[in-house]
């Protein structure tokens, strides 16, 4: 379905339709436990950033790209629910991908409480000039709070233990390559722990209560800076993008293996009248370029002896009668 100007009524009445969708959409990420949320929040944004043509001001994305993100999210929707969620989150420019994402987020689900609780741990970031936090503080100040020494005292550390398991796997400096981490991120992993253990969130709740998470340091005024480079350089040179003038990218070759070049220009070159090419190794080309030498013994087996053909092997005889025609055929040949 295109695209189609809706009056602010119609706009409701179809969001009121999708409702039942985005809750689906809710509970299939939450499948996938705190991650699975986060990683399909990232490849939609990715997404809005490589259709950056219909992004000028706000975030969207591609109807087709969203379906793609969705199926690898695991999130498999009906074509008429997929026509909801366009039609209700659409604009002229594509899919809107933060109001999409303000309605199925973990934190959205839970209660008051439970979301005043860990906008409280996450309040010095939210307020700070940067709002960020450092990856490393993150997991430091998590495993201090979760993990504490005198393990015997608390009864639900097998269950801390496995939710600092699944942090470590989500804050990761590979899915972080900068090292911060926004708060909206930590505030969403716990939200889906706590939807998907809800028997086993109050103590959880009760620890994250006294955690105060420290936003990252500032930077450095300007003028601290210093103006010219100190100490050597240890980062490689980057090659130029015009010293190669190649119309494919090669980079992922020792992934794919090198596309040779067929050798039949090069032969020819020097070979002048030779048609064909040079095989050698049997390796690269399969089998050598002598299968008559391969198959030798066989060739040389003596031929078997056959009988006497009959007369009317291949039929009865043709009697040959002449005529005019043919003979006046034959006069002319």
């Amino acid at each position: 379905m295109d695209y189609v100007a809706l009056t602010p009524t119609e706009l409701t009445l179809w969001k009121e339709k999708a409702a039942p969708t985005i809750r689906k959409v809710t509970n299939l990420l939450l499948r996938g436990g705190a991650i699975g949320f986060l990683e399909m929040e990232r490849n939609l944004y990715i997404g809005s950033e490589e259709d950056g043509n219909i992004s000028r001001d706000r975030r969207r994305v591609n109807p087709v790209l969203f379906k793609s993100i969705m199926n690898k999210s695991g999130v498999l929707l009906t074509p008429d629910e997929y026509r909801n969620l366009r039609t209700a989150y659409s604009d002229e420019g594509g899919f809107l991908v933060d109001d999409f994402i303000a309605l199925v987020c973990p934190l959205k689900s839970l209660g008051d409480r439970e979301a005043g609780i860990l906008r409280n741990m996450c309040g010095d970031i939210i307020s700070a000039v940067i709002p960020t936090i450092a990856l490393a503080d993150l997991m430091h100040t998590l495993e201090e709070a979760l993990l504490p020494g005198d393990v015997a005292a608390c009864e639900a550390t097998p269950f801390f233990a496995s939710t600092m398991t699944e942090l470590k796997m989500i804050f990761t400096p590979l899915r972080y390559p900068k090292a911060f981490v926004p708060p909206q991120d930590v505030m969403n992993a716990f939200a889906a722990i706590l939807l998907n253990s809800p028997e086993a969130g109050e103590p959880l709740l009760k620890c994250l209560a006294t955690v105060r998470l420290p936003p990252a340091p500032p930077s450095p005024p300007p003028s601290e800076m210093p103006f010219f480079f100190t100490g050597t350089r240890t980062a490689p040179w980057q090659k130029r993008g015009y010293e190669y003038y190649t119309d494919r990218d090669n980079r992922d070759e020792w992934i794919r293996g090198r596309e040779e070049a067929p050798p039949r220009p090069m032969y020819q070159r020097h070979l002048p009248g030779y048609q064909g090419h040079l095989p050698t190794y049997k390796s690269k080309f399969g089998r050598s370029f002598h299968p008559i030498e391969e198959s030798v013994p066989e060739l040389s087996r003596p031929k078997e002896e056959q009988g006497p053909v009959a007369a009317d092997r291949y039929g009865p005889a043709v009697e040959l009668k002449g005529s005019w025609l043919t003979r006046h055929n034959f006069k002319l040949a």
